[in-house]
């Protein structure tokens, strides 16, 4: 027996009164997804589900390939997108139903992990030893600041978001953005625009999300469904958690490997929902490595 159907067969059990239960589909749609606890937004077009998650690096999608999904792409930290065909609609409304289920199945199957018995002072305290003015930012955000610069991330022609025409970021679904059109070249550096902490670092080594201690969050997210390489026309040279400071090398990128695959290799910057900045202006025509291409307000 499976974990999953070994987790279903102890705490799965029907509602005292109610035979209702989700369908064996909907349970692993919700369970390969990390949870029901691990998705914040419940949205859907006519063929796809379009999911807010508090963490996409623990989406399964090989498991949910299998498992019937035409197709999943996982576009940021903190969104992914499930093609379903026609059904999607009919899908997000089960998912939606039965969340309440949901939780009271997670609720009942939380383990005990290693060190979260820990009085919540004791950790506070351990937290506050392991974070000093040399390893830590700011967790306090200058709320007299306005506006952000951002500096050019590679030199480029600079194209508007909805020029990806890609429903998804063309659509400012996760924030508003600028677009880096690296098309014609072979190999591109991409650097930091801003300081801050890299608190989203892919294995597929495509995406890059950064938090400025102002509270500027912004998403660096090289090409269309480049995470389908798997790392391939990457080479990294940050690691997840590290203080990054702008103009730092990020990441290099093969542009002519990516294109082999027919896949858009353009950059994309936004600067996500949860940002407490957002609007995008005096943005330039084109881009030159560490000189000012934008300034962010909030």
């Amino acid at each position: 027996m499976s974990f999953l159907n070994k987790l279903k067969s102890i705490f799965i059990k029907k509602e005292e009164g109610s035979t209702e239960v989700p369908s064996q589909f909907i349970q692993d749609l919700v369970f390969n997804l990390g949870g029901i606890s691990n998705i914040t937004g419940f949205n859907n077009g006519a063929t796809s589900l379009r999911y807010d998650v508090k963490d996409s690096s623990k989406v399964n999608v090989v498991e949910l390939e299998k498992n019937g999904v035409e197709k999943v792409t996982i576009i940021g930290p903190r969104y992914v997108e499930i093609k379903l065909g026609e059904k999607a609609d009919e899908v997000n409304a089960e998912v939606r139903k039965f969340i309440t289920y949901f939780k009271k199945i997670e609720a009942s199957t939380v383990h005990v992990q290693e060190g979260n018995l820990a009085p919540k002072k004791v950790q506070e305290e351990a937290e506050k030893k392991e974070c000093n003015s040399d390893t830590c930012l700011s967790q306090t955000y200058d709320e007299d600041v306005e506006k952000v610069e951002l500096l050019g991330i590679t030199n480029s022609k600079i194209l508007s978001v909805e020029s990806l025409n890609d429903g998804v970021f063309s659509e400012k679904m996760l924030g508003d953005g600028i677009v880096f059109d690296i098309s014609d070249k072979e190999i591109v550096d991409i650097i930091s625009p801003i300081d801050g902490t890299l608190e989203v670092c892919f294995p597929s080594k495509h995406a890059y999300g950064i938090v400025s201690p102002n509270g500027l969050n912004i998403l660096i997210h090289i090409g269309i469904d480049t995470v389908n390489l798997g790392g391939i026309g990457f080479e990294t040279f940050v690691t997840q958690n590290e203080k990054i400071k702008k103009g730092q090398k990020l990441v290099t990128v093969n542009v002519k490997r990516i294109l082999q695959d027919n896949l858009n290799p353009n950059v994309i910057l936004i600067a996500t929902n949860e940002s407490k900045f957002k609007k995008f202006t005096e943005v330039k025509k084109n881009s030159k490595v560490n000189e000012v291409v934008a300034v962010i307000t909030k």
